[in-house]
């Protein structure tokens, strides 16, 4: 996971990479946090979260979110202004609050804890050829020398490119995936039954009659302790939330 933040004054920057700091540690997720002064920088960057100030003077923030607005994997947005006045113009899809001036870390932590949740439920991922699908759709992963194949829950296997399940594992940890063992990711939200040292999952491929409703993966032993953790904290996770 990304989290950007982009402000024209580079001490409020500053403050605020520094807050985001405490809450993922606060939170033990695995995020990298990249603070930018000119939202320029933000080309190329993919943020999955940009916390933005309105009040900039090359670009404002409404306008870099009206600019962001028209891509389809654009990020989810924090507004950080010294003026109320704002809000009502800011306000898409994609603008999930609003901070003032200064910030207090018990209300960015609440509308972190929102944003990482949409992120859990829903996050969009890229493919190979170019088209965008849903880590909602995506049943496992499966690491293919040196790329990753996904299986889906239509039954289609999609191209990941050339990214290593190991990148895949960073990128969608958030979202509830359990890397099992060498070769797999899987998706915890399609788990039907899990034991310590199994899971099973529905099968998408399912063609003949002859071939069973779900898969079994067994874990590796040495990843064992650490899966059921990581399944038990997604379990909690989308009881409070969902």
């Amino acid at each position: 996971m990304k989290i950007m933040i982009c402000d024209d004054q580079i001490k409020e920057m500053e403050c605020i990479v520094e807050c985001c700091r405490e809450y993922i540690e606060s939170r033990k997720i695995n995020a990298e946090i990249k603070g930018v002064t000119d939202p320029a920088e933000l080309a190329g960057e993919k943020p999955d979260i940009l916390l933005l100030d309105v009040e900039m003077p090359e670009e404002n923030g409404i306008e870099v979110k009206d600019r962001l607005a028209m891509e389809a994997d654009g990020p989810l947005i924090i507004f950080v202004t010294n003026y109320q006045d704002a809000i009502l113009e800011a306000f898409n899809r994609n603008v999930i609050g609003f901070l003032m001036k200064p910030l207090k870390l018990s209300q960015l932590s609440k509308l972190l804890d929102t944003a990482i949740t949409h992120l859990t439920i829903d996050k969009k991922v890229r493919y190979d050829d170019g088209s965008i699908g849903s880590t909602k759709d995506i049943l496992w992963i499966t690491a293919n020398r040196g790329y990753s194949d996904f299986q889906l829950v239509n039954g289609r296997v999609k191209d990941g490119g050339k990214k290593t399940l190991k990148f895949w594992e960073q990128e969608l940890e958030v979202c509830g995936f359990i890397r099992i063992d060498e070769k797999h990711l899987i998706n915890a939200r399609h788990v039907q039954r899990y034991s310590f040292e199994k899971v099973v999952l529905h099968n998408a491929a399912k063609g003949l009659e002859a071939e069973p409703d779900t898969v079994e993966f067994e874990i590796a032993r040495r990843r064992r302790k650490e899966c059921r953790e990581k399944y038990i904290a997604f379990c909690n996770k989308i009881a409070k939330y969902v």
